[in-house]
């Protein structure tokens, strides 16, 4: 069994979520990937890859992401739980 669901490269469903939060988290602050990226020292393409659910950030990802952006953890967990529970 793949680790990929098939969807646009995604790997789950949870990380479609996630990584659809992280964007609008971004979004919601007026911030590109790139700049994002550049705070957190990621590669665009990796934060862009994020985003669109196709790779499994770490624990450490997540923290600069978020101190990038800035939001909290819970913000960006709370936008994943919305996105989760409006899919099911």
């Amino acid at each position: 069994m793949s680790s990929h669901d098939g969807r646009n490269g995604a790997r789950s469903p949870e990380h479609r979520h996630l990584g659809a939060a992280v964007a609008e988290l971004r979004e919601s602050r007026g911030l590109s990937q790139a700049e994002v990226a550049a705070r957190a020292e990621l590669r665009p393409s990796h934060l862009a890859a994020i985003e669109r659910g196709e790779v499994d950030p770490t624990f450490v990802t997540l923290v600069r992401i978020v101190r990038a952006i800035p939001a909290s953890l819970a913000e960006l967990f709370e936008l994943f739980e919305r996105r989760r529970d409006e899919a099911t």
